[in-house]
């Protein structure tokens, strides 16, 4: 079976007590130019290479919790989506990564922080392991509506 590339959701959802409003949260726009990747022969991130087989990832949830809910994110009731295109080598260990989707800086940086530690089975190509690129898009969502502070006067 050939594929084109990998991408996985992650949903990090966090259940607010309270959370306080903020005027100035902006979303950022997504990069429109790759990093130059300075060491080793990588593939190009913007070429479609076929597999057998692709990366599956092995440490997920040990990402996943190591990002978990920025808490400075969920006091702002910050939403969004940051999608990382990450570089994983022939042994299914991490290389390097590219933010294709910023979302809020805040997010982005605690996306940058996890991602780093992600191992995968790495993709096969006429059964050999091969270098590849993966989009793995992390979903920031809060499931309570901001409340406001109740004043008892």
């Amino acid at each position: 079976m050939l594929t084109f590339l990998c991408s996985l959701t992650l949903q990090l959802i966090y259940f607010p007590a309270y959370s306080q409003q903020d005027e100035d949260v902006v979303d950022i726009p997504m990069k429109d130019t790759p990093p130059e990747i300075e060491k080793g022969d990588y593939p190009d991130m913007n070429t479609i290479i076929l597999v057998d087989k692709e990366p599956i990832p092995l440490n997920m949830n040990l990402v996943k919790g190591m990002i978990g809910y920025p808490k400075k994110a969920r006091r702002k009731d910050i939403e969004g989506s940051v999608v990382i295109r990450a570089l994983m080598d022939e042994e299914g260990e991490y290389v390097t990564h590219f933010v294709l989707l910023e979302g809020h800086p805040i997010l982005r940086e605690a996306v940058e922080r996890g991602i780093k530690y992600l191992k995968c089975e790495p993709a096969i190509q006429d059964g050999v392991p091969i270098k590849f690129w993966i989009n793995i898009p992390f979903n920031f969502a809060l499931q309570d509506p901001p409340r406001k502070k109740r004043s008892f006067w």
